[in-house]
């Protein structure tokens, strides 16, 4: 690392949020004690797990960590914005935010600083997710990029890395349009990102956050990239896709329900114009009629988000015409 560091009280602030799983969390706490040195901060955020006995037994077993607890689910965006505002508090050089689902190799913030200071800690970084520690593991996400359905899509998802890389992918920077909200470098130079939020729109509970914040870093001009030479096992869990949700899931957390499915609305009319969504997304306007075709036959609980996601439409429609007025950045 340069010299910067000794400006700065510790080098890198991780944010880690959990909500059950704690089995899982554990594993991924193990791997990261290993990665860590003095000069780190760790600041986990539990969201109101259900297990509270659990939970303390892995409290006291890595009590070095600074804990915040919520009394609700706050969701993935907002529990992110404390830790990470605790974290900057810290003067943190760095922040990682980490899924309670990773196998982190101990060399892996010494890779990350690297080649942040390689490109001169201008970018936001990732490494490449995968499914497995094989020699040539299926790919989980090397970033993700918009389809023509306007749907976020993981980059060479369940593809074999010598396919997707060959020659192993070489040793640079590669961009992308956007990274898995699974595993973000961000060099605390660039925080905040956003003018109403620390990193991640807020808007809704969860899901398609880390693509918002791909087109937001876009319009800022901020780029995002992927290290392929960097590998980082995502044991992937939970559940995100609507044709998974019940209407259990419906009464039991509504939150999540709203966010799977009007998190992706109000980025799409957040960062693009009717134009834009009629020729940037040609096959959108058939897709979703035939979803929502979908989901009166078969999800039909979810018809009444029908008057939120137009009240969405009005507002971001409202916000083109009269910005909010920006500081600089």
């Amino acid at each position: 690392m340069s010299s910067d560091r000794e400006s700065f009280t510790f080098r890198v602030g991780i944010s880690l949020v959990i909500h059950n799983r704690l089995e899982e969390v554990k594993k991924t706490l193990d791997s990261l004690s290993q990665a860590i040195t003095d000069l780190d901060r760790v600041c986990l955020v539990d969201n109101a797990s259900s297990n509270s006995e659990d939970l303390d037994r892995l409290k006291k077993s890595y009590q070095q960590f600074h804990w915040m607890e919520n009394s609700e689910n706050r969701g993935y965006a907002a529990a992110h914005h404390q830790a990470l505002n605790w974290l900057m508090e810290q003067n943190c050089q760095y922040c990682l935010l980490l899924n309670p689902d990773l196998a982190l190799p101990k060399t892996i913030l010494d890779d990350l600083s690297h080649a942040s200071n390689q490109v001169q800690d201008r970018w936001i970084l990732s490494p490449l997710l995968v499914r497995d520690e094989k020699e040539d593991p299926i790919i989980d996400s090397a970033g993700l990029e918009l389809d023509s359905f306007f749907r976020a899509r993981d980059r060479f998802q369940g593809i074999q890395k010598s396919k997707a890389f060959p020659g192993g992918g070489g040793s640079t920077t590669q961009p992308v349009p956007a990274l898995c909200g699974a595993m973000l470098w961000i060099p605390a130079q660039l925080l905040p990102l956003r003018p109403e939020a620390l990193v991640f729109s807020t808007d809704y509970f969860a899901y398609f956050e880390d693509m918002e914040l791909g087109m937001e870093l876009e319009r800022r001009q901020v780029p995002m990239g992927l290290l392929p030479q960097i590998q980082v096992v995502h044991r992937r869990g939970g559940m995100s896709r609507l044709r998974k949700f019940t209407e259990k899931d419906w009464i039991s957390n509504p939150k999540q329900v709203r966010g799977a499915v009007l998190n992706r609305y109000r980025t799409l009319f957040r960062h693009n114009s009717l134009f834009d969504i009629l020729f940037r997304y040609p096959r959108l306007v058939p897709y979703e009629m035939m979803r929502w075709i979908y989901i009166l036959f078969r999800k039909p609980w979810l018809l009444e988000l029908i008057p939120e996601i137009l009240s969405i439409f009005r507002e971001e429609t409202q916000r083109k015409r009269n910005p909010p007025i920006r500081t600089p950045d």
